[in-house]
């Protein structure tokens, strides 16, 4: 029975030590500050995060831009013009010339303009190789003088050089393309 006493004593003794034990802890931890790392980690998750805000604007208030369609009055170029939209965040130098080129039949449809660069009043006009087809006289005519009037409507270009996945373009076919081009304006713009 002497046994048994001391095996329940011990038992109480392991409890009650454990007991005082987690309740010192408990005391411990609610009367220190925390480390400033956990403080810092605490506050962030209750300041609100800064948000970016992005403005689109609507359709009637983005940049119009005047697309082109090419045709011939007897043997000289004319174009129907046309104000459209560009989609939003496409660059409407980009989208501008695109929209021309798909107006061309002797052009094929994977030729795109990859980007516009502008620097000191010259754009650089980058296309993708399909640009370099091979054209006749008035096809390249075309294709040169409309891209050219296309740049034209904007005030930030006043020359153009051709180039295709970053190489200079010295001519679609007969026209000189080795130097800057001046750009055409469109009557009434």
């Amino acid at each position: 029975m002497a046994r048994r006493l001391n095996r329940n004593g011990l038992a109480v003794t392991i409890i009650a030590l454990s007991a005082i034990t987690l309740a010192g802890l408990g005391i411990y931890a609610g009367s220190t500050k925390p480390a400033p790392h956990a403080e810092k980690t605490a506050a962030s998750a209750t300041k609100p995060k800064p948000t970016v805000e992005v403005e689109v604007k609507p359709d009637d208030e983005r940049d119009q831009v005047t697309t082109l369609t090419p045709k011939y009055v007897g043997d000289d170029l004319k174009f129907d013009k046309q104000s459209s939209t560009p989609p939003a965040g496409v660059d409407p130098k980009v989208w501008a010339v695109n929209q021309y080129l798909g107006t061309l039949q002797a052009v094929p449809k994977e030729a795109k303009l990859l980007s516009c660069k502008v620097e000191n009043l010259t754009a650089t006009l980058d296309f993708n190789q399909a640009i370099m087809a091979g054209y006749g006289t008035t096809d390249e005519g075309a294709l040169v003088n409309g891209i050219l009037t296309v740049m034209g409507q904007f005030k930030d270009i006043q020359a153009v050089k051709f180039t295709v996945e970053g190489q200079p373009i010295e001519s679609f076919g007969n026209i000189d393309l080795s130097e800057a081009q001046p750009v055409l304006k469109m009557p009434n713009h």
